[in-house]
């Protein structure tokens, strides 16, 4: 039988599966590529993908570096594709990579992110957005909730907008507006839509979220949902209240 090669993405998640220490590698959020690196192909469940021709990172933030420049390419786009060429045919070549979740870390206290917080979403640029975003004849409801978490990483909530949209087409078209958030001054870090299928921990909602950069160094969240769903959601909660 031929040994067919064919071009197959295959997603490594956070972490590499080949790492000695899986579980502080899942916690870092690190792994490395060398030319002994081998996958297993989402195909045939077999360890033969090999030959790495490109890497794209998706909704989170990340750092690269190559043993050859040592140059570290950093950022939060919700869509990033390595732009260097992959010399794995140099044994000596190894490529480490970070990748973690995108969420609020707070360097300093709760109030002072809360503080850059309010000065993000009461900017000119978002106010600019938001006005853009309401010549859709959108409804936008505004949620924040400040708590730190439990795991010590000084991770907090960021703030939520709801977006109700009239139809799919009316969302679809308010997400187009979001993707163009670097005339703005922001960046698109994360892109999630839960419309394309039906998760039981999920309705139907898609998720945006966007970093406003320094001085505020702050994400937002916008949450789109269709304006019926929204009306059964909180008639639903409500009777449960009852």
């Amino acid at each position: 039988m031929a040994n067919v090669k064919e071009a197959i993405w295959i997603n490594l998640g956070y972490c590499n599966d080949e790492e000695e220490n899986k579980e502080q590698a899942e916690a870092t959020g690190h792994f490395t590529l060398t030319t002994k690196s081998v996958y297993t192909c989402p195909n045939c469940k077999e360890k033969s993908v090999g030959d790495i021709h490109e890497i794209q990172i998706s909704n989170a933030e990340y750092e690269i570096m190559d043993s050859i420049t040592n140059e570290a390419q950093a950022g939060n786009n919700y869509k990033y594709i390595y732009p260097h060429a992959l010399d794995f045919k140099k044994n000596d070549f190894r490529l480490n990579i970070n990748v973690g979740k995108i969420k609020q870390r707070c360097k300093g206290t709760i109030e002072d992110a809360i503080k850059r917080d309010k000065q993000a979403t009461e900017s000119g640029n978002f106010d600019k957005l938001l006005t853009t975003l309401r010549k859709y004849k959108i409804e936008i409801e505004k949620s924040t909730k400040w708590n730190k978490s439990s795991d010590q990483k000084k991770i907090f909530e960021m703030s939520q907008f709801i977006i109700l949209c009239e139809d799919e087409a009316n969302l679809n078209a308010v997400v187009d507006v979001l993707k163009r958030a670097p005339e703005f001054h922001m960046t698109l870090s994360e892109d999630k839509n839960y419309f394309v299928e039906q998760f039981q921990t999920h309705y139907r909602i898609h998720i945006v979220k966007l970093y406003c950069p320094s001085p505020y160094d702050v994400y937002i969240e916008m949450q789109l949902i269709l304006k019926a769903m929204h009306k059964w959601k909180v008639s639903k909660l409500s009777q449960e209240l009852d």
